[in-house]
């Protein structure tokens, strides 16, 4: 019996809804913050039981322990002090480590994916009421452009447009989505407004982007079609070699 409820309760569950809040909600920055935080302290705890334990061993091939006059409680002090040194080097060096893999972004040397922003997309042009691209937009698109190229695949040829990101239909479906959602997805929103956590994931901006991968986009939106794009030999760039 508790088998098949359980199994009838796992059937009800909307995983879909499920993934998309879970993933909505990984994307935010307070969860990154919280992550990095959370990160730091298990390492610097780590290292500090790690230390301890060294210093522990150290004292037991030295014969220092707890009756050892003078040694005894100096040994026991020295462990803390060490141990305490130890994870403050470790949480600084995990800080470190954290804020070089986010400046230099290796998620660029991978494929693009066509219904996110790209590989080559290290700026965007904000979106104004109108439909389309304005001249004003298409002037600052075209500037990314000549710098970057298509923010998909990297080359500088085929002309350039106005690419909103997140796509149309992507905004529509994750609408529509919310509105019908219940259950987990729907406590998940609450919990977010709740704490006053504004979810800017919808929110359009423009990308440059060539026609080529444009064709592709439609494709991938109207057909599911291939979803990712490798950048070709002539959209190599230096930065590839410092990792992004």
């Amino acid at each position: 019996m508790v088998r098949e409820a359980l199994k009838e309760a796992v059937d009800k569950v909307d995983w879909p809804a499920a993934q998309r809040a879970l993933s909505s909600a990984a994307s935010h920055p307070a969860v990154h913050q919280v992550g990095a935080a959370t990160l730091q302290l298990v390492t610097s705890c780590s290292a500090y039981s790690a230390a301890l334990a060294l210093v522990h061993v150290s004292a037991g091939c030295l014969r220092i322990h707890t009756a050892t006059p003078l040694l005894g409680p100096l040994g026991g002090l020295a462990a803390v002090a060490a141990a305490s040194v130890a994870a403050g080097h470790v949480s600084r060096a995990t800080l470190a480590a954290l804020q070089f893999l986010l400046r230099h972004e290796f998620r660029r040397l991978l494929p693009s994916h066509l219904a996110k922003p790209g590989a080559y997309g290290f700026l965007h042009v904000p979106t104004s009421a109108a439909e389309y691209a304005t001249a004003a937009e298409k002037a600052q698109l075209a500037v990314l452009f000549g710098r970057d190229g298509c923010h998909h695949c990297g080359t500088w040829r085929n002309g350039v447009i106005g690419d909103h990101m997140p796509p149309y239909k992507v905004v529509r479906d994750a609408v529509a989505a919310r509105e019908a959602a219940g259950g987990f997805e729907k406590l998940l929103r609450q919990a977010a407004d709740a704490l006053g956590l504004k979810d800017n994931s919808l929110k359009q901006v423009y990308y440059a982007q060539c026609r080529d991968c444009s064709g592709r986009q439609a494709q991938l939106m109207r057909n599911g079609t291939r979803a990712t794009i490798l950048p070709g030999p002539h959209c190599l760039r230096s930065w590839w070699a410092a990792g992004g």
